[in-house]
């Protein structure tokens, strides 16, 4: 594009308008260019040889990175005064391993017989799965938080083509394993002079076209750092009663907590002991405690002893023997034997018993409470 002649004039000055006088330039000079070395701030090499792991718990790899300097000489011509050590945090494209187990099949000579050695045991009989990965399983979904099905990407991820509800039915048969881990933590923390319990809301069970019940976990604290986690439906108070193997108007309940030794210890130090016709009762006898006994199919004349307070029903009983199943179902064919029932046995009058005998009053009523002279059975 030619240049303008230098006598034409802008279309600023041609209008009048005045136009800003450029600054002078200032004079420069030429630097010639230049590279500066990098340095490594010590700060940075302090951080990176401070170990931030268990070395006892962590597999290390080791890299031995070679000194340049030493190439082409012989291990004559230097020597190795130390080492320093760099650590970095890695990762593995997967975490799971193949165990290949190797059975060699023999022949032997002298007898002709062929022989191989069992695979070992593994925790799941028939499984394919080693312990080491059912309880990294567990411990990705329940302490991790893992789902299930993210377990499975992550397999599959890593080359292992399994089905998902492989996976879930391997949960189940590992959960029940724990099952008598629950139990025993379960029964300590029954067992413990002072419980903590609170009630956590959560979803589960279907309400309704993708609605889901609102359910309670109650986890449960005891005293020697046990916790479990019991599943309710809600959070009535029957559920408590129902953990605890709590009874209604029972302060205490020791059933199924004790031993033989530890109930005859409790009978020893009794002041009263109320009991069916069985085995503890004679136990407290030979204690020298009373009892008040409550009688069903057996003979009151031949079982009771005369410091008890014998209570005999008022409908049926007395019939031990008479069929040979009578210890299992009732000899006069009734779903629920009415000589045991509260028809027959009012809980009232076995309580004003009780309360007699704690209060050292004199029982009116004979020592054998609806004994018939002649009410002896023969066997």
């Amino acid at each position: 594009m030619p240049e303008a002649p230098t006598q034409q004039l802008t279309l600023a000055e041609a209008l009048g308008i005045k136009t800003p006088v450029p600054p002078v330039e200032s004079p420069t000079r030429l630097i010639p260019a230049h590279a500066r070395k990098s340095t490594r701030s010590k700060a940075e090499d302090r951080a990176e040889s401070v170990p931030f792991f268990g070395a006892d718990q962590v597999p290390v790899m080791t890299i031995e990175v070679p000194n340049p300097e030493i190439a082409g000489l012989t291990p004559e011509q230097y020597t190795v005064i130390g080492t320093r050590e760099t650590y970095r945090l890695a990762q593995q494209p997967g975490s799971y391993v193949v165990i290949q187990i190797v059975r060699p099949v023999i022949k032997r000579l002298d007898t002709q017989s062929i022989h191989c050695a069992s695979a070992p045991v593994g925790v799941l009989e028939g499984s394919r799965a080693d312990a080491s990965f059912a309880a990294g399983m567990v411990v990705d979904k329940f302490l991790y938080h893992l789902p299930i099905y993210r377990i499975h990407q992550r397999l599959q991820d890593s080359g292992f083509n399994l089905s998902r509800p492989w996976l879930t039915q391997l949960m189940q048969q590992i959960v029940g394993l724990l099952e008598p881990i629950h139990d025993a933590q379960f029964a300590s923390i029954r067992a413990s002079r002072v419980k903590a319990m609170d009630e956590t809301p959560i979803k589960a069970n279907l309400k309704g076209p993708g609605k889901m019940k609102q359910e309670y976990f109650w986890p449960v604290y005891g005293e020697q750092d046990e916790i479990c986690f019991p599943y309710c439906e809600s959070r009535r108070a029957e559920h408590v009663d129902h953990l605890f193997g709590l009874t209604a108007g029972v302060d205490i309940t020791l059933k199924n907590q004790l031993d033989s030794l530890e109930s005859v210890s409790i009978l020893a130090g009794s002041r009263l002991h109320i009991d069916t016709e069985s085995g503890l009762v004679h136990v407290a006898a030979s204690l020298g405690n009373r009892s008040i006994v409550i009688f069903g199919p057996t003979n009151v004349a031949w079982f009771g002893y005369p410091q008890n307070i014998n209570i005999a029903p008022k409908q049926r009983g007395n019939c031990w023997w008479s069929t040979n199943s009578w210890m299992d179902v009732c000899a006069g064919g009734h779903e629920i034997p009415i000589c045991t029932s509260e028809a027959s046995i009012a809980p009232v009058d076995v309580a004003m018993h009780a309360i007699n005998v704690l209060d050292n009053q004199t029982v009116t009523q004979p020592t054998s409470v609806g004994i018939k002279k002649n009410d002896v059975s023969h066997a």
